[in-house]
């Protein structure tokens, strides 16, 4: 299999950063990302974002394929002001998993891996770089996806005509050791890109969470369903997500958010505008809500090198910030 393949296979269910190593050849690589954040209410800072180390390859085992990956992440450790007091949870594993590709589609095992939840249902308007639109990225809080998954079971099937779907069981327990199960799922369409609509994508998925992972008294599991359309070519990208999240038995913590997000790329700079808005449907809720634009300009001198300005202008007090900064990947 060539490394073309391997990383079409694995684009479904995560998106691999480059291509994947050639069979019986693991291959490393990283990405080191910096950036001077002047954010609402604290100090001027100069820190890493996104530091991450890997290993990946493919091999063939008594005529099964498969596909591995190990990604740690390094930010929090980087990011330690002190340099000889590195706690155990400074180094992230990011993501840890096996792919099983058949005819019947991709079976994957993975103990942590990057959410296909969120590369799906979410990369329209996940544009930017420090105010990125899963949950609890740092600076500002918007949708409620998170970016990586723990504990996955799941089977992405092929694509047809244009179709193509995955099905995952994540195992987890709460706090108090009960456990916590979630079933996710997601149908996307893309155009073919020999048709007029080249470029045209569209998805829709639920994520069920486990009732004891909302409160110990719920009765109900909680549901969160998003759906998105993006288009990209020739330079031009527009995308828009909406999110709503029903907790059943717990109305007041009831909510729904949608982003939409354009760039346009042209000679190697990209000038992306996005809005997003986050509302409760209890009124006592309110001041919760929570709704702001973001604007950056990149410069990208090739596939691995970017630099970028971003400015996010946020409602809720603390989640406005002004970034500078760096990316390279290898």
């Amino acid at each position: 299999m060539t490394t073309n393949k391997i990383s079409a296979l694995c684009a479904g269910f995560c998106l691999l950063s480059t291509t994947a190593a050639a069979q019986g050849t693991p291959e490393l690589y990283g990405q080191v990302a910096a950036r001077v954040i002047d954010q609402e209410h604290q100090d001027r800072s100069v820190e890493a974002y996104d530091v991450r180390l890997g290993l990946r390859g493919m091999g063939q085992y008594a005529n099964i394929t498969a596909v591995y990956e190990l990604e740690a992440e390094f930010t929090n450790a980087v990011n330690d002001s002190s340099d000889n007091n590195n706690d155990d949870n400074e180094l992230e594993i990011r993501n840890a998993r096996l792919l099983f590709p058949t005819q019947l589609g991709t079976f994957v095992i993975a103990p942590k891996t990057p959410s296909s939840q969120y590369l799906i249902l979410y990369s329209a308007v996940d544009i930017f770089e420090t105010n990125r639109a899963y949950t609890n990225n740092g600076v500002s809080q918007i949708f409620d996806q998170a970016e990586t998954s723990s504990h996955v079971l799941a089977w992405l099937s092929p694509r047809k005509y244009g179709f193509q779907g995955l099905l995952s069981y994540l195992t987890g327990s709460t706090d108090s050791g009960t456990d916590s199960d979630y079933v996710t799922w997601w149908l996307e369409w893309q155009a073919d890109e020999e048709s007029d609509l080249s470029g045209l994508r569209a998805a829709i998925g639920q994520v069920y969470i486990d009732r004891l992972a909302v409160h110990a008294l719920a009765e109900d599991d909680a549901v969160r369903t998003t759906a998105t359309i993006g288009y990209t070519n020739h330079g031009l990208h527009l995308g828009a997500t909406y999110e709503h999240s029903d907790f059943k038995g717990f109305a007041n913590m009831d909510r729904e958010t949608y982003g939409i997000a354009a760039s346009y790329t042209y000679n190697g700079y990209t000038l992306g505008a996005g809005y997003y808005e986050r509302s409760f449907d209890d009124d006592l809720m309110s001041s919760q809500d929570n709704k702001g634009t973001v604007v950056t300009l990149q410069k990208r001198f090739n596939e691995d090198l970017m630099f970028f300005i971003e400015n996010g202008n946020f409602d809720l007090d603390g989640q406005s910030s002004l970034s500078v900064g760096a990316k390279l990947t290898f």
